[in-house]
C-alpha cells in the first residue's frame, strides 16, 4: 500500500525543468532590467534631491504604460538605489512600495503607508488625517525621508471613488518643512484621460514635468528579457535558444512582459506534468491555450472573495451568451457559494460589488432600453476567465476560513 509519505517522496523527487521557479513569480524583481536603462535613468533624476538636498524639496512624480512594461520592477529598483545611495551619504531614506488594488478604503490606505514607513507604529483606529500627521512627526523626530511609490493607484481610484492623488497633494502643501514625503504614483495607460483624477490637465499641473509614459516591448526586447528568466529559473539546457524566441513571438503583438513571462512559466509547468526532460514548442502552445494577456491573476487576486465568486458567476453563465441578466448572475452567484461553501451577502451589498467589477474594468453594465440591467463580459476570453477563477477562489476561500480558525 502506498503511503502518504511515499507519494510526497514521489513528488519532491519527481524531475523538474525548474532550479528556481519563485524568479518566474509576478513579485520577483531582478536586480537589472532590461531595455528600461534609460527610464530608470529619467526617474533618478527626477528624485536626485532626495539625495544631494533632502527636506529642500519633495517630488512627485507619475509613470504610466500599459500591463507588462516593467512599471513596478522599475520604481523598485529605483527605490533601492536610492536607499543606498541615500545610506552612502548619511540620510535615512526609507523606500515604501504599495499595491493600491489590495487595499479598499483611504483609512486602510494611510494605514498601510504609516505601518511600513515607521517601525512599531501604532494606528489605534485614528483617522486618515490624524495617522497622517503622526506618522510625519515621528518622520521628524527620527530625521527620515519617505520614497512612498502606490501602484496602480487608478484601480484604487476607480474602485473607491477617493482622490488619493489629491489628497496626499493636500497632505505634503500642508504639512511643515522640511519637506519629507516624495511620491512615485503609477497608473496603466488606459486610465489616463478616463478617469477624472487623471485628467491631463489635472496631471500637468499635479505633475509638472515629472510625467514618464514606458512604451510596449519590441519582440526582441521580450526575448532578452525571457533569456534573464530563463538563466535565473530554469536548469541549464532545458529551453532551447528557439524556444525563448517562439515565445517572445507569441507575446510580441501586446508588448506584455508579463504575458511572456506566463507562458515561460506555464510551459514549464506543463512540461514537468508530462515529466519531459525540456520545455518544447508544444509546451508553449498548451501553455497559450490556458492563459490570456487579458486575464492576468493579480487582478483577479485583488478582488474580494464575493467579487470572485460573482464574477466565476458570471462567467460561466455567459460562456455561450452575449448578455446575462442580473437576476441570473445574483442567482449563479449563490450557487457558487453554495459549491464552495462560502456564507453569500445581502442583495444590496451583492449590486455594489457589481459596480465595483464594472468600474475595475471586468463587466460591462447595460441600463439601455429601460429594462433591467444586463451584464456582459466583453474583453475577456470568458473560459479561461472561469478556469482561473475556479482556482483563486479556491484559495480564497481556505485562506479565509485559516484566517478565521
Amino acid at each position: 500500500m502506498i503511503t502518504a509519505e511515499d507519494f510526497a517522496k514521489e513528488v519532491l523527487n519527481r524531475h523538474s525543468v525548474f532550479q528556481d521557479e519563485s524568479k518566474l513569480d509576478l513579485d520577483y524583481t531582478p536586480d537589472k532590467l532590461p531595455h528600461r536603462e534609460d527610464e530608470l535613468k529619467k526617474l533618478l533624476w527626477m528624485f536626485k534631491s532626495l539625495i544631494q538636498r533632502p527636506g529642500s524639496s519633495a517630488p512627485v512624480a507619475l509613470v504610466y504604460s500599459s500591463s507588462g512594461t516593467g512599471k513596478t520592477s522599475l520604481a523598485k529598483v529605483l527605490g533601492k538605489l536610492l536607499t543606498s545611495q541615500a545610506n552612502k551619504r548619511g540620510v535615512s531614506l526609507r523606500y515604501v512600495h504599495i499595491n493600491c488594488k489590495f487595499v479598499y478604503t483611504m483609512s486602510s490606505l494611510v494605514d498601510q503607508i504609516a505601518l511600513k514607513a515607521i517601525d512599531g507604529f501604532s494606528v489605534r483606529g485614528a483617522g486618515p488625517d490624524q495617522v497622517f500627521r503622526a506618522m510625519y512627526h515621528r518622520l521628524r523626530e527620527h530625521n527620515r525621508y519617505l520614497l512612498l511609490t502606490l501602484d496602480e493607484v487608478d484601480w484604487f481610484i476607480n474602485r473607491t471613488g477617493e482622490d488619493v492623488i489629491q489628497q496626499l497633494h493636500r497632505y505634503r502643501e500642508e504639512l511643515e518643512e522640511p519637506k519629507r514625503l516624495a511620491i512615485l504614483f503609477i497608473t496603466r495607460i488606459e486610465n489616463i484621460g478616463k478617469t477624472p483624477q487623471l485628467k491631463r490637465s489635472t496631471t500637468n499641473r499635479t505633475f509638472a514635468a515629472n510625467i514618464l509614459e514606458l512604451e510596449a516591448y519590441e519582440g526582441d526586447e521580450l526575448k532578452d528579457i525571457l533569456a534573464q528568466r530563463v538563466e535565473l529559473a530554469f536548469k541549464d539546457g532545458v529551453i532551447d535558444s528557439e524556444v525563448v524566441g517562439f515565445i517572445a513571438d507569441q507575446s510580441r503583438r501586446y508588448g506584455d512582459a508579463y504575458y511572456a513571462i506566463e507562458l515561460l512559466w506555464k510551459a514549464g509547468r506543463y512540461s514537468d506534468s508530462r515529466e519531459d526532460l525540456k520545455v518544447t514548442p508544444e509546451h508553449v502552445r498548451m501553455a497559450k491555450a490556458s492563459c490570456d494577456p487579458s486575464v492576468r491573476r493579480d487582478d483577479l487576486n485583488s478582488l474580494t472573495t464575493d467579487e470572485k465568486l460573482l464574477l466565476l458567476g458570471i462567467a460561466q453563465v455567459s460562456k455561450d451568451r452575449a448578455y446575462i441578466s442580473q437576476k441570473e448572475a445574483n442567482s449563479e452567484y449563490l450557487s457558487c457559494c453554495e459549491i464552495y461553501r462560502w456564507r453569500p451577502v445581502s442583495g444590496g451589498e451583492l449590486l455594489d460589488h457589481l459596480h465595483v467589477l464594472e468600474r475595475v474594468g471586468f463587466i460591462h453594465l447595460d441600463r439601455s432600453n429601460g429594462e433591467a440591467t444586463r451584464i456582459s463580459i466583453p474583453d475577456i476570453p470568458v473560459t479561461i476567465l472561469a478556469e482561473n477563477l475556479r482556482q483563486i477562489v479556491v484559495r480564497a476561500v481556505r485562506d479565509e476560513d485559516s484566517d478565521q480558525k
